[in-house]
């Protein structure tokens, strides 16, 4: 949301140039980074749009399935990137596997692509996919997303396995709160409770309590927390605002310092320790100055204007009006313009916030060179009002040299547009000489600290303005400064707590109503957010900010047509407007208007084509489209104004994967890995990328620095050990693995990898003993059982897996994956009995109807070797729905051969072996139905060839029986 404060006593101070009032340089000060929809739909998920790039050649159904299992299992490692590049080839061949539409929606999610995450949720779920499956990223996407009432709607929860429930009732009580539910939050916190025993139900009745003021119960909940976990900042964090609430500030700076003990740089720490008494500001003195000059003068222009602008005054106004209309009377009689009455319409029209009028005067006297400076400054500041940030830039950097020395506040506002920008260097030189030539104004100082803030530098940044809000502790600008960082830091409350005291001196003022607004609007309190916005529109109706937040105020609400609606007229009337452009072209987005809106971002970028939130949408929507090389476009642009360029560097190299330039993205790496040197999460994202494009050398390299600089870090080490093993590197592998063990004993991971390594090296019995380890220290972790699952195809510890999988179905019923392990167990293991009653049990109370025919084919398969007619019922049941199916043609037609109808079996039979010749149970089949109709030479034929293979093969005894049967009949 842009809410950048107009300043009129700056104007018109310029303007008499002889009076030193206060100037108030709040340019860009009210921006809140996060809250639009256009910023939060900008930043879409590259990896999900990969899934749209042309597949290069069609895979086998055996190899697409082999890809969807990769896929899962990197997902389940942590590792999304690469479960995409898995994902992608899966969904080549099989673009509606309903699993892998599932996977997409689980990374969208983990890659913060939130709204997308939503929509596939939606597509799966319509297609019968079982939530519990993703339940939480889609309860994660939801509460990005503001969902709230679906969750609060959503009852099936109740049916998800014990730790999902525990999942989506946290989410359900952060909904329930931002929906103002505070009885449905709490009822969540105490079922959350009854599921799990964590810190997570005393913190949340906590907050529930602070609330609502509720001290004592707040204190009792915290004290419940510590005996909890007595090291989590939360707590802390929570006990120093329940103690600040009390007005005993000694206690919440102690809680407070305990909390920075634990972590020095958590945001929320600083927040509280910044939290000084509320500044004053200097208001007076330049009030008493204009009364002064209205004194002697009582129909003066400009200190009228000034007047009006600091209080509301019915006389001064109504002076004010009187002049206006004798100016545009001596303008009509006139022959020539005058440039004296251009700025005074200009000045007039800028207060009354008419800045079409203001733009029209001061571009006039802009190029008439009149009136400078104060001109070039009124014109970029009206530019600023509407939007036109880019057009602002280029007059302020056209006359920097006048402006650094007759309006160094204009200069600063200069420097405040480049850290708007993003262009922080830019930023960052200017200020350099902006400080050397005014070591000791106030505002040299304030950039520094939003300098910090725009670098990531937070700490630093919250430093300096500490240091600023106790060396000026009167002043307006550094209390504004201090509210802003505190929204941008997601402090909102902080920041709503500094607004409340501005207003206190200036409770008319729509500039902070607005910014009033919008932080009620971070804080979802949309009552809140709904008076201060309709009180500053009441003031200034035409303030344009207020009207974008109010329109985004409707969209949270849910009434998302009516905010389309209003964004499409606004944008009408503000057609340069990049803040309502933005808002109109993220609601149409949100909407599913992806063609119109990037209509309107391709408008947007002609106006400014250095804004990060338009090239970040502009990207997301030309991969959704397949246009990858507009994307790799706008992405170079990102690049060029150094947005993120590690990051984005590493997206087009990706970009130019998919579209085969392989020179060019082994480019983008190897600049990403030198930019991510000395960032580790950086390294990591840059070996995951050179994996998936196949770089393993810059990967391992990446790697290992990533090590070097956090020598004990799990995730680098894992990732490490993981690359040597798929690149048959044991010795490597085991080497890392063994710094693991010594660090992290305790991380299943780190010991499934090493059943993976002794498995690799051909020990397979020292593999079970490392896998078991594993799975003593995470009994869920389902990847683990299934590489159990695949030692017992060589025979190795097949009672104790049996034993382990039996005894945790039994733990856990409705776990579909274990008990459909288990199922699978018992039918390889020729327990067909066993194996029936599992999958009976995940049909008929655990499956969405969308897998249920599936489920009847392995029904079907089970049953056809100890119960014929349940069997055949089973194949109707597939072939219902599954018709063309080549195991369920197989099946079908075995099942017409089991009723003596041979004739009419064969046909089914013999397609079912031309579509799917691996398949040992179909040319079974088809060669006893072959004997059955006397075809005695070619059924031998078939079933010699399938005694030849033998492994996965239930009907290997009848095999044999049948070949020695035709063997004596030749």
């Amino acid at each position: 949301m842009h809410c950048a404060k107009h300043n009129i006593i700056a104007a018109t101070l310029l303007a008499l140039q002889d009076v030193k009032l206060p100037f108030y340089s709040l340019n860009a000060l009210f921006r809140l980074q996060g809250a639009s929809p256009a910023i939060m739909l900008s930043v879409i998920l590259l990896a999900a749009a990969l899934l749209c790039a042309p597949a290069k050649a069609q895979q086998s159904n055996e190899t697409s399935s082999v890809e969807c299992e990769k896929a899962e299992y990197s997902y389940e490692q942590g590792d999304p990137d690469t479960a995409l590049v898995h994902l992608k080839r899966c969904q080549r061949a099989m673009p509606d596997f309903l699993p892998a539409v599932a996977l997409l929606g689980k990374i969208q999610s983990k890659h913060g692509a939130y709204s997308q995450a939503v929509v596939t949720f939606n597509s799966a779920r319509k297609r019968g996919a079982d939530p519990s499956l993703f339940a939480r990223e889609w309860a994660d996407a939801l509460l990005a997303t503001r969902n709230y009432q679906t969750i609060y709607e959503f009852d099936e929860y109740t049916q998800f396995p014990v730790d999902q429930q525990a999942y989506w009732l946290l989410a359900r009580a952060e909904a329930c709160s931002a929906l103002g539910e505070e009885r449905c939050s709490k009822e969540s916190y105490l079922q959350r409770g009854v599921l799990v025993d964590d810190i997570e139900q005393p913190l949340g009745l906590a907050g529930i309590a602070i609330k609502a003021r509720n001290w004592k119960e707040a204190n009792r909940y915290l004290q419940r927390a510590r005996l909890v976990d007595d090291n989590d900042i939360r707590v802390w964090l929570a006990l120093a605002q329940a103690s600040q609430g009390q007005n005993n500030n000694a206690q919440a700076l102690e809680y407070a310092n305990h909390a920075l003990a634990i972590n020095p740089e958590h945001p929320l720490v600083l927040r509280i320790l910044a939290d000084l008494y509320l500044a004053g500001n200097n208001t007076q003195r330049a009030l008493t100055m204009v009364e002064s000059i209205l004194a002697q003068s009582p129909q003066d222009p400009y200190a009228l204007l000034v007047s009006n602008s600091l209080v509301a005054n019915t006389e001064n106004a109504l002076a004010l009006q009187a002049v206006k209309a004798q100016i545009e009377k001596l303008s009509v009689s006139l022959t020539e313009s005058s440039s004296e009455l251009v700025f005074l319409r200009g000045l007039i029209a800028y207060q009354e916030g008419a800045f079409e009028t203001a733009l029209s005067e001061f571009s006039h006297l802009y190029k008439q060179k009149a009136y400078f400076p104060q001109s070039i400054v009124l014109l970029a500041k009206a530019q600023q009002q509407l939007g036109q940030r880019a057009e602002a830039i280029k007059v302020l950097e056209a006359n920097q040299e006048l402006l650094l020395n007759e309006a160094p506040t204009a200069y600063a506002m200069m420097i405040e547009l480049f850290i708007e920008q993003g262009t922080m260097f830019k930023a960052l030189g200017s200020w350099q000489t902006f400080v050397f030539s005014y070591p000791e104004r106030l505002d040299a100082k304030l950039l520094e600290v939003k300098i910090l803030l725009g670098r990531g530098l937070l700490a630093r940044g919250a430093e300096k303005l500490t240091a600023l809000r106790e060396q000026y502790p009167e002043s307006v600008e550094v209390q504004t400064v201090f509210a802003v960082v505190m929204a941008r830091t997601n402090q909102p409350e902080q920041a709503l707590l500094a607004v409340d005291s501005l207003l206190k001196r200036e409770p008319d003022n729509a500039y902070l109503l607005n910014f009033k607004g919008a932080l009620h609007l971070m804080l979802k309190q949309f009552e809140e957010a709904s008076q201060a916005l309709d009180k500053a529109l009441s003031i200034s109706d035409e303030l344009t900010p207020a009207k974008v937040n109010r329109i985004w105020l409707t969209h949270q609400q849910g009434n998302t047509e009516q905010a389309v609606n209003d964004a499409r007229e606004l944008s009408s009337k503000f057609p340069r407007d990049l803040s309502v452009g933005q808002l109109y072209a993220g609601l149409l987005l949100s909407s599913g208007q992806s063609g119109q809106a990037l209509n309107q971002y391709l408008r947007l970028l002609k106006l400014d084509d250095s804004q990060q939130n338009v090239l970040e949408a502009l990207v997301a929507l030309r991969i959704q489209s397949n246009n990858i090389s507009a994307a790799i476009q706008s992405l170079s642009r990102l690049i060029e104004l150094e947005y993120n360029t590690t990051q984005n560097l590493l997206r087009r190299a990706q970009l130019n994967h998919a579209l085969g330039d392989v020179k060019k993205a082994e480019n983008d790496l190897k600049k990403a890995a030198l930019l991510a040197n000395n960032e580790p999460l950086l390294l990591i994202a840059t070996a995951n990328a050179a994996l998936q494009i196949g770089n393993q050398r810059l990967a391992i390299q990446s790697l290992h620095r990533a090590r070097e600089l956090m020598p004990g870090d799990l995730l680098a080490g894992v990732k490490l050990a993981e690359v040597f093993l798929n690149t048959d590197q044991p010795g490597e592998a085991e080497v890392v693995l063994g710094q693991l063990v010594s660090d992290h004993p305790g991380q299943a991971d780190v010991w499934l990898l090493k059943g993976r390594l002794a498995e690799q090296s051909g020990d397979l019995r020292l593999a079970r003993t490392h896998y078991y380890k594993a799975l003593s220290l995470n009994s869920s972790y389902d990847l683990v059982y299934a590489k159990l699952y695949t030692l017992t195809h060589y025979g190795i510890g097949v009672k104790e897996f049996e034993q382990t999988l039996s005894r945790r179905v039994a733990e856990q019923p409705d776990l579909v994956f274990t008990r459909n392990l288990l199922a699978q167990f018992y039918y390889y293991q020729q327990q067909f009995e066993l194996a029936a009653k599992h999958y009976v049990y995940l049909y008929e109370n655990l499956l969405s109807e969308d897998k249920k025919p599936a489920f009847a084919r392995r029904l079907a398969q089970a049953y056809f070797h100890f119960d014929i007619t349940k069997g055949i019922e089973y194949t109707n049941i597939a072939a219902q729905s599954m018709p063309d199916d080549p195991y369920v043609k197989s099946l079908a037609g075995w099942s017409l051969t089991l009723q003596n109808l041979p004739q009419d079996a064969v046909k089914l039979l013999r397609e079912a072996h031309t579509l799917d010749g691996n398949n040992l149970d179909t040319g079974y089949f088809l060669a006893y139905t072959l004997s059955q109709l006397g075809l005695n030479n070619e059924a031998l034929q078939v079933v010699s060839q399938l005694l030849d293979k033998q492994t996965g093969f239930t009907y290997q005894k009848e095999a044999r029986a049948l070949a020695a049967r035709l063997k004596n009949a030749s």
